[in-house]
C-alpha cells in the first residue's frame, strides 16, 4: 500500500524548493511525499522564464516529491490536473472561494492569481519522479507588477493565517488526489478538473497564435493540450501552452 503521509523538511531559506528537492532526490533517496518548504524562497521559478516572487515569511512555498511507476509518460499531465484540482478544492472548501484553474499552471480568484504550479519530471529507469513546486499567496498584501494581477488569502479574507497549518491541510488533499492518479479513480480527477477549468463552455475571445479568436474551451486532454472549439470555423484545435492567451 502506498505511503499516505508527508515527510516534511523545513529550510529557513533556499533559492528554490524544487532545486533543493531535486538535489535530495539524487543524493539522499528521499521518501515518497517528501515535502520541502521554506519561509524564504529567493529565486522561485514560474512557468517558462517567469519568476515566483514571494515576500519572506508571508506565503506558502514548497515542493512535493511523487514517484510513479505505472504511468505512461504521455499521460503525465494528470499529475498537473491532480495538483491544480487539489489547490482549487482546498481554497474553495476551506475559505469558501470561487477559485478556478487557468490552464496550464495558475489558480485564479476573480481573474487574479492566488497560486501557481511548476512540475519538473525526472525519468530514472522505470520510475518517474515528479517534483511538484507550489506557491500560494497567504499573508502578503502587496505585489510587484506582474503579467497577471495577484491576490492573497489576506487580501480576500482580511485575516492572517498560520503557514504551517495551511501546508498541513493542503498536503492531505494533495496526497489523496495523487494516489488516485494511479488507480481507477483517475477518471474522477479528470472530470473534477474540467469542472473547475476557467471559462470552460463559455464562448469568448482569446489570443491564439497572436491572433484574436472567438471560441469555447472544452477541456484539457491527457497530453496537457487545451481542447478549443473555434466558433468561426467550427474546428476543434488541440493547443500547446505558449500559443494561447486569455485576455483577462
Amino acid at each position: 500500500m502506498m505511503k499516505r503521509k508527508a515527510h516534511f523538511v523545513f529550510v529557513e531559506q533556499t533559492e528554490s524548493t524544487n532545486v533543493y528537492l531535486q538535489k535530495l532526490l539524487f543524493t539522499d533517496e528521499p521518501e515518497q511525499f517528501t515535502v520541502v518548504w521554506t519561509d524564504n524562497q529567493t529565486k522561485g521559478k514560474g512557468q517558462g522564464n517567469n519568476k515566483w516572487v514571494s515576500e519572506p515569511g508571508k506565503n506558502l512555498t514548497f515542493s512535493l516529491l511523487f514517484k510513479t511507476e505505472n504511468m505512461p509518460p504521455e499521460n503525465l499531465f494528470i499529475i498537473n490536473k491532480s495538483i491544480a484540482l487539489s489547490l482549487v478544492q482546498y481554497l474553495n472548501k476551506q475559505y469558501q472561494l470561487d477559485a478556478a484553474v487557468k490552464w496550464p499552471n495558475d489558480i485564479i480568484v476573480s481573474n487574479m492569481k492566488i497560486a501557481g504550479i511548476l512540475i519538473d519530471n525526472f525519468f530514472v529507469g522505470e520510475h518517474i519522479f515528479c517534483i511538484i513546486g507550489i506557491g500560494i499567496n497567504i499573508n502578503q498584501t502587496e505585489f510587484q507588477s506582474m503579467q497577471l494581477p495577484a491576490v492573497s488569502l489576506k487580501n480576500i479574507m482580511g485575516n492572517d493565517y498560520i503557514i504551517k497549518q495551511c501546508l498541513n491541510q493542503l498536503t492531505e488533499i494533495l496526497i489523496s488526489n495523487l494516489i488516485k492518479t494511479e488507480s481507477e479513480d483517475r477518471n474522477i480527477i479528470v472530470g473534477d478538473y474540467d469542472e473547475y477549468l476557467l471559462f470552460r463552455n463559455i464562448e469568448r475571445s482569446y489570443m491564439y497564435n497572436n491572433c484574436k479568436v472567438t471560441g469555447v474551451i472544452e477541456g484539457v486532454n491527457n497530453s496537457g493540450q487545451l481542447v478549443f472549439r473555434n466558433s468561426l470555423t467550427g474546428k476543434t484545435d488541440f493547443i500547446d501552452h505558449g500559443n494561447f492567451g486569455y485576455n483577462l
